[in-house]
């Protein structure tokens, strides 16, 4: 799908920003940057009471008005889970504002860095990853048309009143077109210690510009230092992340770095896989990082490694997860979402040609490539598999499935992603980057 159709959100007037903040009283600030202010603030719509969060960007700023209007169209066309949720805007008298849906727990950079005795428990920082890498695979895969975030940093993921995180600010953004791998911008975009070496050189960025930024956002959630502290280098010699943490890993070091809070929590194995993980994603050469589908994968293993826990349950529930935002994405705005119903412009055909076992609907080459190393494959659980999907498939464009054969066709594509998980690890090495 085409990045042109918006999803449209509500324009406010100032009298209700104004009323729901207390007219930005100080009392509910709950956070402030160059952008601007942010508010906590209350709308009241009929008996219906909302909290949201009121960011307020400073007037008079050319690239402000350009990130305000690119804030506006990227999460309108681009829903998702672990997307924070744009409820609104405002623009009168001068005024710039963005109503977004309340995140309690406020920012990951807050958890980790300011807050004294943060519950990020290792596993839990484990969860926040694969959440935020979902996202991220999503903009890079969920369309035709690639979203680059260009502004991965902690302080951009958002964690709710259960911790769940959520991808925000999308301001600095851009669209490569579907026929082209990476874009060239005119400024270089991006925060001090998360920007793309290749990118602050070039100015061409790509999906594995953000993969860089993940990669430091990874080593943040690792060690529990700012990657702008200084104190993540020691070593002089040492200019670039992907070496040290190499080093490390060569030298059987890695204790010495992790943050000493959770260092007794994490298991071997999947202490060893995470820091492969930030290294391979920290790499200069962006032909060397993976893509996002990798790394979400590669994380659901380190979880499973350190839980215990069969990794293909989680790739699975992001599956059909996704599939529903996927859906939910290409729905017509004026349609309500009903995830039984055929009458979406989502071309379902497309998707029996790759069974993603990553969790989402992708274009990505990689799929393609797994998805024809079984192609031949000769297994009755999965030819069978295949042949009653492509039929139900194809066929549900004439009749609406009730929710029995719903959860069958659900039921297929976990069966598919069981049998081809292990082969697909094995053949692409994907736990031992």
């Amino acid at each position: 799908m085409s990045l042109v159709s918006e999803r449209p959100c509500i324009e406010y007037s100032l009298v209700t920003i104004q009323s729901a903040t207390d007219n930005f009283d100080e009392s509910n600030l709950i956070g402030k940057g160059g952008f601007g202010k942010v508010y906590k603030g209350m709308l009241y719509t009929g008996w219906n009471t909302t909290t949201v969060a009121v960011k307020r960007l400073k007037p008079g700023s050319k690239q402000g008005v350009q990130q305000f209007h690119t804030e506006i169209k990227m999460l309108s066309m681009c829903r998702h889970s672990h997307l924070v949720t744009l409820l609104g805007y405002c623009k009168e008298n001068e005024e710039m504002i963005l109503v977004y849906e309340y995140m309690s727990c406020g920012n990951l950079a807050d958890q980790l860095f300011n807050i004294p005795n943060s519950s990020l428990s290792w596993e839990l920082r484990l969860n926040i990853c694969i959440q935020a890498a979902r996202a991220l695979q999503y903009l890079h895969t969920g369309h035709s048309d690639t979203v680059i975030h260009l502004d991965v940093k902690c302080a951009n993921i958002l964690l709710d009143e259960n911790m769940k995180a959520k991808i925000s600010d999308l301001g600095l953004s851009t669209i490569i077109p579907a026929n082209q791998r990476e874009v060239l911008t005119t400024f270089v975009n991006g925060t001090r210690g998360y920007i793309d070496p290749h990118y602050r050189k070039s100015h061409k960025c790509s999906k594995e510009t953000d993969v860089y930024a993940f990669g430091v956002v990874l080593l943040e959630l690792l060690t529990g230092k700012h990657v702008t502290s200084g104190w993540v280098i020691p070593d002089p010699d040492v200019t670039d992340l992907a070496t040290w943490i190499e080093q490390q890993i060569s030298y059987g070091s890695l204790n010495q770095i992790i943050d000493r809070s959770i260092v007794h929590e994490i298991a071997p194995n999947c202490r060893n896989s995470f820091a492969k993980i930030i290294s391979k994603s920290l790499q200069n050469d962006p032909s060397k990082r993976p893509l996002m589908s990798t790394v979400v994968a590669q994380l659901d293993g380190a979880l499973a490694m350190q839980t215990g826990r069969n990794p293909s349950s989680s790739i699975n529930e992001g599956v059909v997860y996704d599939h529903f935002n996927a859906v939910h994405t290409n729905t017509k705005s004026d349609e309500h979402f009903n995830p039984f119903s055929t009458h979406t412009n989502f071309d379902i055909d497309t998707l029996h040609e790759d069974v993603n076992i990553f969790g989402t609907i992708s274009n990505s080459d990689d799929l393609n490539e797994y998805y024809n190393t079984f192609s031949t494959d000769t297994n009755p659980a999965t030819s069978e598999t295949r042949a009653s999907f492509d039929k139900s498939e194809r066929t549900s464009h004439s009749r609406t499935p009730t929710t029995e054969s719903w959860m069958k066709s659900v039921q297929s594509r976990t069966s598919a992603c069981e049998y081809m998980l292990p082969k697909i690890i094995n053949k692409f090495d994907l736990f031992n980057v």
